[in-house]
């Protein structure tokens, strides 16, 4: 139990070095070769270690710590086999790492790789305090059996993964590098947050595909994260920087809500579903589809502040849906709007200073869900008195009413069609313009009126 201190030190054969309760030095350890070195046995003084390199060129060495106490241990590297950390009180390796196995286990205190990680397969249970690799990894495998409910599992640096595998336990996962690359089809299943990034600037990918849907408690998400023709799909989601989420062909599904004061991108050429609320307790700045693929809107409520909701691609709601954009922005349906096959979901669209701008036809058909012609269509359309409404489309279609509260310009030819049922009256709440030809027909079923509140062509 009294300090040792071995400085340079040579290992010629497989060895136990324990001082107990004392403090135990050394400076750089070098390892025969097959020879496995165990630190402290279960001690609890504090373990120091300049350096640890096996000897190239024949059987990798394995070094073991097991030690209760704190440990500060330099560059380990040169033809080491299996690094062990275990009953740890808290380690710190404040250079590079290479090995063929990293195991984290039993680990009391925080494990904190301040230099880079290179390890064939990287293991972490039963960690207490978590486990912090601060610059870039390089890993086949990286398994995280358990770690403490609360505590992360932060990669802090650029992180390359072939396969990522977590455990249902309540722990934390966080990837912050700048450009993280994780190859096979990953699937989260702790239940503490995911952490995407941390700036507009930072990528990462999971070629193989994305889900978050099953355990995390929610996920945030900043610069881009994206799939290589994969399916992307996320929980409950709050965007922290600036966003792109990206999956190629493969399809986008945030399955809870999303919130953040913060610009959303999505890109795919497949489906991008909204299972839940958008903007609703923190309204996104901006949120923009490509074009590709198609958007469909389920949560009932999206909301933006202060920039634009653009929607490149095709719109289907699945659910009636509330659109407001609480700044000066645009919201504009560049490509179709309609329902899911089977319903008629109303659409209501509100903007403070900006314009509502329809450019492809608005509207399957206008007859109700069940009737025999019944292709699917809008139940409603709806516009509040503020800013404007563009109609660059020839067709809006309804099979209830549609209100314009706003000033209405005209871009192309249109007509407007309602069901005719009560209350499937076309009003107008304000001003009509704009050098095209104006049709409203409300004459199916004969109980549609049209109400000109405003001048026509004024």
């Amino acid at each position: 139990d009294a300090a040792l201190d071995l400085g340079a030190t040579t290992v010629t054969a497989d060895a136990t070095v324990s001082s107990g309760t004392g403090a135990l030095g050394l400076g750089a350890v070098t390892l025969a070769d097959g020879a496995t070195l165990t630190l402290q046995q279960g001690g609890s003084g504090s373990v120091t270690a300049a350096s640890v390199s096996g000897t190239a060129g024949g059987a990798a060495s394995d070094l073991t710590v097991n030690n209760t106490g704190v440990n500060t241990l330099g560059p380990v590297a040169t033809d080491v086999g299996t690094v062990t950390i275990t009953q740890s009180g808290g380690t710190t390796f404040t250079g590079p790492l290479t090995a063929g196995a990293l195991t984290v286990t039993d680990s009391q205190g925080l494990v904190d790789f301040q230099g880079s990680v290179d390890a064939t397969t990287v293991t972490v249970t039963d960690s207490q305090a978590g486990v912090r690799f601060g610059d870039t990894l390089d890993a086949g495998t990286v398994t995280l059996e358990d770690t403490a409910d609360g505590e992360t599992v932060s990669f802090a640096g650029d992180t390359t993964v072939g396969t990522l595998t977590t455990a249902a336990q309540g722990y934390a996962v966080s990837l912050t590098g700048a450009s993280n690359a994780i190859t096979g089809d990953t699937t989260l299943l702790n239940t503490g947050s995911v952490t995407l990034g941390d700036g507009s600037g930072d990528a990462t990918t999971f070629a193989g595909g994305l889900d978050t849907t099953g355990g995390p408690s929610g996920t945030a998400v900043a610069g881009t994260v994206a799939t290589t023709d994969a399916a992307l799909d996320l929980g409950a989601t709050t965007v922290t920087a600036d966003a792109t989420v990206s999956a190629g062909t493969g399809g986008v599904t945030f399955a809870g809500t999303v919130d953040g004061a913060r610009d959303l991108v999505v890109n795919t050429t497949g489906v991008t579903t909204f299972a839940g609320a958008v903007g609703d307790t923190t309204a996104l700045t901006s949120l923009t589809t490509d074009a590709g693929g198609s958007t469909v809107l389920a949560g009932g409520v999206l909301k933006t502040n202060g920039a634009t909701i653009t929607f490149n691609d095709a719109v289907v709601l699945g659910a009636d849906a509330v659109i407001t954009e609480s700044g000066a922005g645009d919201v504009s349906f560049l490509s179709t709007v309609d329902s899911a096959d089977g319903a008629n979901y109303t659409l209501s669209v509100n903007t403070q200073a900006g314009a509502t701008i329809f450019g492809g036809p608005v509207g399957g058909d206008a007859d109700p869900v069940g009737s025999p012609t019944d292709a699917g269509g809008l139940g409603g359309l709806t516009t509040d008195a503020d800013g404007s409404t563009q109609i660059n489309t020839d067709t809006v279609t309804t099979t209830g009413g549609q209100s314009y509260g706003d000033a209405v310009t005209l871009g192309a030819d249109a007509t407007l069609t309602t069901g005719g049922g009560a209350g499937a009256d076309v009003v107008f709440g304000s001003t009509v313009d704009g050098a095209q030809a104006l049709t409203v027909d409300v004459d199916d079923g004969g109980a549609g009126d049209v109400d000109a509140q405003g001048a026509i062509g004024g």
